[in-house]
């Protein structure tokens, strides 16, 4: 019994010193801004493999009030943004 205890022991030491790499910290993405509600209105061109649609994003700083906002937009034309119907850069 005290061999299987024993065993038991240094196999969950083992385990835990193992489990845990301590050389790599990922921190997480500052994160500005909260998503509210998203609304998105598609359609589909399957000849030229495209979505076409608008989207509309709400959102609430964060935490500090903030003028920018930063979209992961991989292969998306955008040809407008608006605030409160008025145009912006």
């Amino acid at each position: 019994m005290k061999k299987i205890t024993l065993i038991f022991v240094l196999f969950f030491t083992i385990t835990i010193i193992t489990a845990q790499d301590k050389s790599t910290y990922r921190a997480e993405r500052t994160k500005i801004n909260n998503l509210i509600h998203t609304k998105l209105k598609v359609s589909f061109d399957y000849k030229k493999r495209q979505m076409l649609g608008e989207a509309w994003i709400t959102l609430k700083p964060h935490f500090y009030p903030t003028s920018k906002l930063t979209l992961d937009a991989k292969a998306m034309q955008i040809n407008e943004v608006k605030k409160n119907n008025k145009k912006l850069k």
